[in-house]
């Protein structure tokens, strides 16, 4: 994060802005996020609501991906 915030102190919108491209970078797995594609607040908060998405839709996929193959092993096992 850009950041540390204390209790007295308030973020503004460039913190705020540099905070939410961090999120973005770390939730996209990348090392930079172009300025173009996120140009205020609004839209890195877009942008970071749409990957966080994407990675729970990932999550999801492997979670069921893991059981099937989990199935697969035990019904092999059982075979054998």
């Amino acid at each position: 994060m850009c950041m540390k915030m204390s209790k007295e102190h308030k973020l503004n919108d460039t913190e705020i802005y540099c905070d939410l491209l961090s999120l973005i970078a770390e939730v996209e797995d990348v090392d930079v996020i172009s300025i173009a594609d996120t140009s205020n607040i609004p839209s890195a908060l877009e942008r970071l609501m749409l990957g966080v998405k994407y990675v729970m839709l990932d999550l999801e996929a492997t979670r069921r991906e893991c059981g099937y193959m989990k199935k697969l092993l035990e019904d092999n096992g059982t075979q054998g």
